[in-house]
């Protein structure tokens, strides 16, 4: 993910959500939480240096985290928005956890058939 597709991801939702007349499509409320929160999207987008772009995933994670939120809050009013897939961040951090549960279970079920077999044999 680039920063040029989450500005046009929050674009898109901006637009589907506060319309392009004096009238938002959603609630008063929810309207108002993506209008200030997509200026100061804006804000930092304007600031982001190169090294932002280029670590996009890592730098504007609060900001896609912030993205997806309003995307569900939207849906939930009734308007149609795309959803990011998931960055390639997300899916090595998903995949690393699983891989991770699975060493832990590994672990677990070894370290129990140790005991078995040491206090198995003290009986003997």
């Amino acid at each position: 993910m680039t920063l040029t597709e989450l500005s046009d991801a929050w674009n898109e939702l901006r637009n589907a959500t506060l319309g392009r007349s004096t009238t938002p499509v959603v609630s008063a409320q929810l309207a108002e939480r993506i209008g200030n929160t997509y200026e100061r999207w804006r804000t930092w987008l304007a600031s982001a240096g190169p090294m932002q772009d280029i670590a996009a995933d890592l730098t504007a994670a609060g900001w896609l985290n912030e993205y997806r939120s309003l995307v569900v809050a939207a849906k939930t009013e009734g308007v149609s928005v795309n959803a990011l897939p998931a960055t390639f961040g997300e899916t090595v951090s998903s995949a690393a956890g699983d891989i991770g549960k699975v060493v832990y279970a590994v672990a677990a079920v070894a370290a129990l058939g140790l005991l078995v077999s040491l206090f198995g044999r003290a009986r003997r």
